[in-house]
């Protein structure tokens, strides 16, 4: 579902694997992002690439709430 998945801190990055290839202008990104919100996120992919800047103060639980719902999104796919 996702390779090259990067860590720094509480930032993160991903890409979505399709058929479209990698980059910007992936047709995946407007897909994702109605998905995300679906699922009370609000995540702005930048086409196939998927982008979380969480803030220090995060949770233990809003983490695992978070990552739970992007990978029902991403099943979904």
């Amino acid at each position: 579902m996702i390779k090259n998945p990067r860590v720094c801190g509480t930032i993160v990055a991903m890409e979505v694997i399709t058929d479209g290839g990698d980059g910007y202008f992936n047709k995946i990104g407007p897909i994702l992002k109605q998905r995300f919100l679906e699922q009370g996120l609000l995540i702005r992919p930048l086409g196939n690439t998927v982008y979380l800047m969480l803030p220090y103060c995060v949770t233990e639980a809003e983490l695992i709430d978070i990552y739970q719902k992007m990978v029902i999104v991403f099943e979904s796919l």
